[in-house]
């Protein structure tokens, strides 16, 4: 498909691919030339600073496939009073005074491998490691720590160094921490999820009209995209039109991730939301009189309970029990669309059976286990970990974590670009599993109704962040924010 907008996320093939087309440099590259990165990387920076600010630049590399944006820098800046130094890896030296030769022009260049720390810079530029290295030099590392105590912003171009383009993982100890990162063409795919989160900063694409035909198989997920996937109410609908969640419990003392399950689907909208659960249980009335809270004293009831249309959410405060064992056994046979999660993962570990109608949920540690991997590993190429866990069971797969992936089947991988720290809360899982169902209530296809609930619940999670800024987000807390989140959406 054609790339038109910031969607579709590229890997290192696809990076070795439009470079080879496109990035073709004269041996004199023209000042000011809107083909060329530099042009667009200095208009940037200069919408990022008053005109009056005195601007102090320490361009860092270690790529000599850098130096013609470097040089493109230098030459389109040549007007403005900034004071730009160059600071090479001195293995790079010969070749850097070659490059210059060939273009007949002196340059105020340091062969270190480390940022002159007398030097207060305002920004630091990033172009240290080469995208394709796979293990960084000694050079590379000293270089990156040397940035690090710099207190002026930091900006990496195309991907910090350090970290790798296709996965996120960190290809060193040391990794180069932007505040920004300004993409050429399109974004890498391991700047959204796992360690990249971490160290990628704002992320923007400065040539976003690039022509390009390329077969994208990561995208983002957006808001335009997501807005599109809402569920429509008419005007003579009534609460049967919007499906009916039923949530399978079972563990008085993992009741409450039940409760927000329930809670969190009926935000979302579903028609009706019963919870059953052991008698002797508990509920709280009071505070969700809206749910139909449902005691049964023997797991052969549910039977006659369950209907083929419901929407079963089975994990959530199920427990490892006789009982939750005895409710996996029925449930997993029924044909009914179901978000499993929770322990229900443990028990589908087990006897590794899922159907192509389901949404599964792990996070790294349960996607471990239903893999045979570790957690440790699942981290280290998360894509990899996803096309794994399709191939294995036939069902929706959403991998939760710092940037979230979905997956259905052969198709495409959905990043969630969304969410925080402060979202690694106990019940922040329960309640993406209650806006799943509620989705899934209203929604027919499930790949659909996953990507929606995970972007309203990162996206919600970062709206209650931004007022709670020192705070873990308690899900409670970010489920009863969602209604205000969703108008203020919607409303846009």
């Amino acid at each position: 498909m054609t790339l038109q907008n910031d969607e579709g996320l590229i890997n290192l093939k696809m990076w070795h691919t439009l470079e080879k087309k496109y990035a073709q440099y004269p041996a004199q590259p023209p000042k000011k030339s809107k083909t060329s990165f530099a042009y667009y990387i200095l208009e940037f920076i200069q919408q990022l600073y008053e005109p009056s600010q005195l601007m102090r630049i320490a361009i860092c590399c270690g790529d000599e496939q850098r130096f013609p944006e470097i040089f493109g820098l230098i030459q389109d800046a040549s007007d403005l009073e900034w004071q730009l130094d160059v600071y090479l890896i001195p293995s790079l030296e010969k070749k850097w005074h070659a490059f210059i030769k060939k273009l007949e022009c002196v340059v105020p260049t340091f062969f270190s491998k480390h940022i002159d720390e007398n030097q207060i810079y305002t920004l630091v530029l990033d172009c240290i490691a080469p995208i394709a290295l796979e293990a960084l030099s000694a050079e590379h590392i000293e270089m990156i720590r040397s940035c690090q105590v710099q207190s002026g912003q930091k900006i990496s171009l195309d991907i910090p160094s350090g970290l790798n383009p296709d996965t996120g993982a960190m290809r060193s100890e040391m990794v180069f921490k932007a505040d920004m990162t300004l993409c050429r063409y399109a974004y890498f795919q391991g700047l959204f999820t796992g360690f990249a989160r971490e160290y990628s900063g704002i992320c923007a694409i400065l040539m976003p009209e690039w022509p390009m035909i390329l077969d994208f198989s990561t995208y983002l997920l957006t808001e335009e995209k997501m807005l599109s996937l809402w569920p429509k109410r008419v005007a003579h609908a009534c609460k049967a039109n919007f499906g009916r969640v039923k949530i399978l419990a079972g563990q008085e003392s993992m009741f409450g991730a039940s409760v927000l399950a329930a809670y969190a689907a009926l935000i979302m909208g579903a028609g009706w939301v019963e919870v059953y659960y052991p008698r002797g249980i508990a509920p709280p009335y009071g505070e969700l009189p809206e749910i139909i809270w449902h005691p049964i004293d023997r797991t052969d009831e549910l039977p006659q309970l369950i209907e083929a249309k419901d929407i079963i959410v089975v994990g959530p405060g199920l427990g490892f029990g006789a009982w939750g064992q005895s409710i996996w056994e029925w449930i997993s046979t029924l044909p009914n669309r179901m978000v499993v999660d929770a322990s229900a993962l443990d028990y589908l570990a087990k006897d590794n059976q899922a159907k192509d109608n389901w949404i599964i949920t792990p996070h790294p540690g349960e996607a471990a286990k239903l893999l045979g991997w570790t957690t440790e590993k699942v981290q280290s190429d998360r894509y990899e970990a996803i096309h794994v866990l399709a191939q294995k069971y036939p069902a929706t797969i959403v991998l939760k974590g710092s940037g979230t992936l979905i997956i259905q089947g052969e198709s495409s991988i959905q990043v969630c670009p969304l969410g925080n720290p402060g979202m690694a809360a106990p019940g922040m899982g329960d309640c993406l599993t209650g806006l799943i169902a509620g989705c899934l209530a209203q929604i027919s296809n499930p790949l659909d109704a996953a990507s929606l609930a995970v972007w309203l619940h990162a996206s919600a999670g970062d709206r209650v962040m931004e007022k709670y800024p020192a705070m873990m987000v308690r899900p409670k807390i970010l489920i009863e924010e969602l209604q205000n989140h969703m108008q203020d959406v919607l409303c846009k």
